[in-house]
């Protein structure tokens, strides 16, 4: 999970010195450095260290793994002085040995500890974990390229020094890995899912806000709304009349809910009423999808409705539908 979250190589972990593991309400974030590592080989940068952050938790939001896995280290090396973060393990022995888990033993572990959850962790090598978050970055499109390269800790021999010295380089890329772990634990978005599904989402998601964005330029609007059983108390034939004079004035309508249920629909984000047509799409043209929702028919309607649907259906065929 170290590995993981910070996006390092297995040897580069076994051998970080200074970790610290910190918690502010709900985030919980462990902080190392480490000489060994990919880009130390001169004298002057194996005195560096090159930064490693995690946070100490993924899709449980509820339990730390990090504070748990650095208190279940503290109680099993309490009485040794180990030089490693890992040690190598003896199964023969049973005991913990004096050199480092070698990569290739983190391979065989991997694929034990995450065979007993799933079956598809057989082709797993401990270099999976430093490319896993870089792969889901990429995905979705969540950091540029400068971003990744500082989270996969390759930056140019210029940069190197700097961004050595200072986590706070990190620190904002955090942010953005725990807002794709909260997406991907809701359900929002999936690693796994084929690259035509996530096409056509984010086809769809456009689809969406362009509606949206033309909602806007194209709805009518009306005055405030009403409760329904507000509406049926209006028997005042002169309130009526005013009414209906609102609805046909050029920049407002008023429909009721009973009467526009099963034949509108509302977008949920900007709540523009629109007449469903033929072969899934609505009569002003676009497309019905997820986005849309059936009118609830407890209310009176005093939204924006489409004006095209409305130039489409006639103002004839409207008045049918308005409140008198």
């Amino acid at each position: 999970m170290f590995c993981l979250l910070a996006v390092c190589r297995f040897s580069d972990a076994m051998f970080v010195t200074g970790m610290a593991i910190s918690r502010h309400g709900g985030t919980v974030l462990i902080e190392a450095g480490t000489s060994v590592h990919k880009t130390a080989h001169s004298k002057e940068r194996k005195t560096m260290l090159l930064p490693l952050m995690a946070l100490g938790h993924a899709f449980r939001f509820d339990k730390s793994w990090g504070e748990r896995w650095v208190h279940a280290m503290s109680r099993q090396f309490a009485e040794s002085r180990k030089q490693f973060v890992l040690p190598a393990y003896s199964e023969q022995s049973n005991r913990w040995l004096t050199r480092p888990m070698t990569t290739g033993e983190g391979v065989l572990w991997l694929r034990a500890v995450i065979g007993l959850r799933c079956r598809t962790g057989d082709s797993l090598t401990t270099h999976s974990l430093k490319t896993t978050l870089l792969s889901w970055v990429t995905l979705f499109g969540l950091m540029n390229f400068d971003q990744r390269r500082v989270l996969g800790h390759h930056v140019e021999a210029g940069l190197a020094s700097p961004l050595t010295y200072g986590r706070d380089n990190i620190t904002p890329l955090q942010i953005i890995i725990a807002k794709l772990l909260k997406q991907i634990a809701r359900g929002e978005l999936d690693p796994d899912a084929p690259r035509v599904q996530r096409i056509d989402k984010e086809m769809e998601l456009k689809d969406t806000l362009d509606d949206l964005e033309a909602d806007h330029e194209d709805a009518v609007y009306g005055v405030h709304a009403q409760a329904h059983d507000d509406v049926e108390e209006v028997d005042d034939a002169l309130e009526a009349d005013e009414m209906v004079d609102k609805a046909f004035d050029g920049n407002k309508i008023y429909i009721s809910a009973t009467k526009a249920d099963g034949r509108l629909k509302q977008h949920q984000v900007s709540g523009v009423l629109h007449f469903i047509g033929m072969d899934d799409k609505f009569v002003c043209g676009r497309s019905i999808n997820g986005f849309y929702d059936d009118v609830v028919d407890d209310l009176a309607h005093d939204w924006p409705m489409c004006q095209q649907c409305r130039k489409a259906m006639g103002e004839e065929t409207i008045s049918t539908y308005l409140e008198t």
